[in-house]
């Protein structure tokens, strides 16, 4: 089963190849890693392109006149279909999702179509600030107040986290086109939309960190835009909805570890 991992990235060029590094020391088969960047001004694209000469199973996706989070994972998990992907693993870049626990996380598609590295179940550990954890309490509960239903075959204690692997069979049901989010809020509408499609989930505890080096993009416009669209998903996906939509896009295959996206 070919397996894909996606990095959304964006000035990560102190993280970004030592996490590949500790990637490749897994020994993962059939691992390829999409690195989705949004044409870093810190030089994160051209660290990976060179990277990916001598390591064939890197693909960089650069990303041009286009950011967010949202559209750069629904990018990711696109390419990742296209390529034939069976599963999917996506991950934040900065090591505050420790590779180590990818094997994991793949291993748990034998029991769920979707499988949550969560900071909220019993056994998991987060290191970060008191502040960094009560707004992440906070943030969850709100998300289950709104998302979570009793019609959800499975009870998931962690919806903020972006730490996930999904069976292909997800995104043939929810296409990656079709996804709406533009920022981190993508990580609650995919849940939302697989658990309200009758997939399942498992959550699995893993212990998280503050970012290894850089600084986040979060910020508070992107923390209202995520309340926001969180209620907005009961509404589901009115067609006024205008997003930037894959099909909007203009896909580049450069070459076999190089695709450029152009808005």
């Amino acid at each position: 089963m070919k397996r894909h991992l996606i990095i959304p990235t964006y000035n990560e060029s102190k993280n970004i190849i030592p996490l590949l590094d500790r990637v490749a020391v897994l020994g993962i088969a059939d691992l390829t890693i999409l690195v989705v960047d949004d044409s870093s001004p810190d030089g994160t694209s051209k660290l990976v392109r060179a990277y990916s000469e001598k390591h064939p199973e890197v693909i960089l996706v650069e990303r041009v006149g286009i950011r967010g989070r949202g559209t750069a994972g629904a990018v990711g998990f696109d390419i990742a279909m296209r390529l034939g992907a069976g599963a999917i693993v996506e991950m934040d870049s900065d090591f505050s999702h420790p590779p180590e626990d990818l094997p994991k996380l793949f291993a748990g598609l034998s029991q769920a179509d979707v499988v949550v590295a969560s900071r909220l179940a019993p056994g998991a550990i987060d290191t970060r600030p008191f502040k960094r954890r009560f707004i992440t309490v906070l943030a969850n509960y709100y998300a289950r107040l709104f998302l979570e239903s009793r019609a959800h075959r499975s009870r998931i204690r962690d919806w903020t986290t972006g730490f996930r692997a999904y069976r292909r069979a997800v995104f043939e049901k929810i296409p990656p086109g079709s996804l709406v989010s533009q920022g981190p809020s993508i990580v609650q509408e995919v849940l939302f939309r697989a658990m309200n499609a009758g997939f399942t989930a498992l959550e699995i505890p893993f212990t998280m960190i503050d970012r290894a080096a850089g600084q986040s993009s979060f910020n508070r416009a992107i923390a209202l835009q995520s309340l926001l669209s969180i209620p907005a998903y009961r509404v589901l996906f009115s067609p006024r909805a205008t997003p930037v939509r894959l099909a909007d896009l203009r896909t580049e295959k450069v070459s076999d570890n190089y695709f450029l996206i152009k808005g």
